[in-house]
């Protein structure tokens, strides 16, 4: 059954990772000391680029991690019951309280790093970002260790 949990999210994870073409800009002529145009319009992209990409990735660490938490949860009730010539037997197959407890946690880490992405990198902080970048104010150094030449 996670097998199954797993595969569904694999087979969803590459509809986050969206890959476009870029016309070729022509290039401009900027006064010495500023940004071209083009420029700014480039890397205001690549810091759309940039959120989207991590609000996807928290969606994904969220519904993973829950997925995960609620499934390992799941399988703690499980029990089988089987007939037998001298009646029927029922067999406890849940996994212990330190498994259940490990696989609880696994998920809440993973809800943690999804959440603190989601929060992070917020259309809020996003649009201030932005304007800031327009208003010809450097980006935050955060911003800028976490811009890749894969977001231009």
């Amino acid at each position: 059954m996670m097998q199954k949990y797993l595969l569904i999210i694999l087979l969803l994870l590459p509809t986050g990772l969206g890959a476009q073409a870029q016309p070729a800009a022509a290039p401009v002529a900027a006064p010495a000391g500023s940004v071209a145009p083009s420029l700014k319009a480039d890397s205001a992209a690549a810091l759309h680029r940039l959120f989207a990409k991590r609000r996807t990735g928290g969606v994904i660490y969220t519904v993973a991690g829950t997925v995960f938490a609620i499934r390992v949860v799941a399988s703690s009730a499980s029990r089988t019951t089987v007939s037998t010539g001298g009646g029927p037997i029922t067999i406890d197959n849940s996994p212990s309280g330190g498994a259940i407890a490990t696989g609880v946690g696994i998920g809440l880490l993973l809800d943690g790093i999804g959440v603190g992405k989601l929060a992070r990198f917020t259309k809020a902080k996003e649009a201030v970002i932005v304007k800031d970048y327009d208003q010809g104010k450097p980006l935050p150094k955060a911003i800028r260790r976490r811009l890749k030449a894969k977001h231009f």
